[in-house]
C-alpha cells in the first residue's frame, strides 16, 4: 500500500483518539456545570492538561485483580472492547478519496463489530469472579444486544434511500451512502430513522439516560468493578472512542458525511 494510506491512517488514529481524551474532560466539565461545580481546572490552564494527568495516572497505578478470577479472560476483555473499537475507525469516510475499509461487505461488517464488543462487556463480568460484576456484564450486554437491534432497522431504512438515490452495487459502502446525499441529507428524507438511531447510539455507548447498566448505588461500577489502573483505563478508552464513532456514524449515515459546507474547500 501508499505510504500516504499509511500516514492517512495514523493522522486519523492519533485525531480520534486525541478526540476521545478530550470528550472526557468535555463531559466532566459540563456534569460539573449542571450540577453548580467547577470542575477539573488544576491540571494546566482551564484543566486542559487533565486528560494527560489522567493517562499517567492510570499507567503507574498498581493494578489488581480478584483472587479467583479468570486472569487472561479478564486481561483479555479490555483488549478487545478497544481493539473493536479501532477497527472500526476503518469504515469511516474520511473525503471521496480516503476510506480505509472498501470491501464489499460494507456495513455488514460494522454490524459485525457491534456484536462483537457485547462480549468484551459480558466477558468481563464474567471474568472478574464477582456477583457484581457479573450483573452489570449481564445488563449491559442485555441492552446493547436490544438497542443493536433497533439501530440495524434504521440502517436499513438507509440502504434503501441509497439504492433508490443510485448506490447501485455498492450501496452497503459509507462512501456511496454520503455520496447519495448530495441532493439532500438523509435526516430530511428520514427523520424517524435518524431518531431511532441517535437514541440507539446513545444506548450502546451507555450515555445518559442509558447509563443504568452502570448502576452505581446497586452494582458500585458495573463490569468494570473489578478493573484497576491501566486495564480500567482500557475500558474508559473504548466507551468514549465508541462516543467519538458513534457521532461520526450519524454524521455519515444521516448528515451529509464528508459533504458539508466547506467540501469544496478541501479539494
Amino acid at each position: 500500500m501508499e505510504v500516504g494510506f499509511w500516514l492517512a491512517l495514523a493522522a486519523t488514529v492519533i485525531v480520534i483518539l486525541t478526540l476521545t481524551a478530550y470528550t472526557t474532560l468535555l463531559e466532566r466539565k459540563v456534569s460539573a456545570y449542571i450540577q453548580d461545580r467547577i470542575g477539573p481546572n488544576r491540571a494546566g490552564p482551564w484543566g486542559l492538561l487533565q486528560p494527560i494527568a489522567d493517562v499517567l495516572k492510570l499507567v503507574f497505578k498498581e493494578g489488581f485483580q480478584p483472587a479467583k478470577s479468570y486472569k487472561f479472560l479478564q486481561y483479555l476483555a479490555p483488549i478487545l472492547m478497544v481493539a473493536i473499537a479501532v477497527a472500526a475507525i476503518a469504515m469511516v469516510p474520511i473525503s471521496p478519496h480516503i476510506q480505509f475499509f472498501s470491501g464489499s461487505v460494507g456495513l455488514l461488517y460494522l454490524l459485525g463489530l457491534l456484536s462483537m464488543s457485547v462480549y468484551g462487556v459480558t466477558l468481563g463480568g464474567w471474568a472478574s469472579a464477582s456477583k457484581y460484576s457479573l450483573l452489570g456484564g449481564l445488563r449491559s450486554g442485555a441492552q446493547m444486544i436490544s438497542y443493536e437491534l433497533a439501530m440495524g432497522g434504521a440502517l436499513l431504512s438507509v440502504l434503501i434511500l441509497t439504492a433508490f438515490r443510485g448506490g447501485g452495487e455498492d450501496f452497503l459502502q459509507p462512501r456511496a451512502i454520503v455520496e447519495a446525499q448530495r441532493t439532500g441529507w438523509f435526516v430530511f428524507l428520514n427523520p424517524v430513522g435518524f431518531f431511532i438511531y441517535l437514541v440507539a447510539a446513545f444506548a450502546e455507548t451507555n450515555r445518559a439516560p442509558f447509563d443504568l447498566v452502570e448502576a452505581e448505588q446497586e452494582l458500585v461500577g458495573g463490569y468494570h468493578t473489578e478493573y484497576s489502573a491501566i486495564r480500567f483505563g482500557a475500558f474508559y478508552v473504548a466507551e468514549y472512542l465508541n462516543v467519538i464513532l458513534s457521532s461520526a456514524f450519524v454524521a455519515t449515515f444521516f448528515l451529509g458525511g464528508y459533504l458539508g459546507p466547506f467540501e469544496g474547500c478541501w479539494g
